[in-house]
């Protein structure tokens, strides 16, 4: 019987071996067949034993009661957990945000904040942001301004401006501050606040609309 081509080329068992599986060069290793359609898989940052963070929620309250938030936030500063700030006095913010950014699940080993977009325009988007990135922004912004100091917050805090005015604080080893935004943003009681922190240097991180009111303000 005339010899093939397979025959000639790799030998009569070889060429069983061809014909019985994928040729991989090495007729002793097979390749494991494809998954069946519909069968779950685990990807491995879902492995238990490779997760080394969870994506936590952390609401945060206007005003002063956004300092409890100091703890949580200095874990995150230290590389020590991974936080999703989200408004405690909007629960379908709140909730929309949850959901999106997928709060409770893994995520990399290296975040420490996700700072989300507005929204305005469909879902949220969310920026991951590594300690050493809360920490370069901190430093630049305390060497543009002379030194580190304290800082007053005055804005919402779950948005990235006012998480910073809190990271600035905590970086700097001073007391976290904040002015009673019950009445919302009051001139007189802006200056109050300034008046009763405690740091050699003290700062404030305010948008150009409540900046205008204080500058309008004789009794600020």
């Amino acid at each position: 019987m005339k010899s093939s081509k397979l025959h000639r080329a790799y030998g009569p068992r070889r060429v069983r071996e061809r014909r019985g599986t994928i040729f991989t060069g090495n007729p002793t290793r097979r390749r494991p067949p494809p998954p069946v359609a519909g069968t779950p898989t685990l990807s491995i940052v879902d492995a238990p034993d490779t997760v080394t963070k969870r994506l936590e929620l952390l609401p945060l309250w206007p005003g002063t009661r956004a300092l409890d938030a100091a703890p949580a936030l200095a874990r995150a500063l230290a590389g020590e957990a991974a936080l999703l700030p989200v408004p405690a006095n909007d629960p379908a913010r709140a909730e929309l945000l949850a959901t999106s950014q997928r709060a409770g699940g893994p995520i990399d080993g290296d975040v420490a904040l996700v700072a989300c977009t507005s929204g305005s325009t469909g879902t949220p988007k969310g920026a991951m942001l590594t300690p050493a990135n809360l920490r370069a922004s901190i430093d630049a912004t305390h060497a543009r301004l002379g030194g580190p100091g304290q800082w007053l917050l005055a804005t919402p805090p779950e948005h990235i401006a006012g998480l910073q005015v809190l990271l600035r604080t905590i970086r700097a080893g001073e007391e976290p501050a904040a002015m009673d935004l019950a009445d919302g943003f009051r001139p007189a009681a802006f200056a109050d606040a300034i008046g009763r922190m405690t740091g050699a240097r003290r700062y404030s991180s305010i948008v150009p609309l409540q900046l205008g009111r204080v500058l309008a303000d004789p009794g600020a």
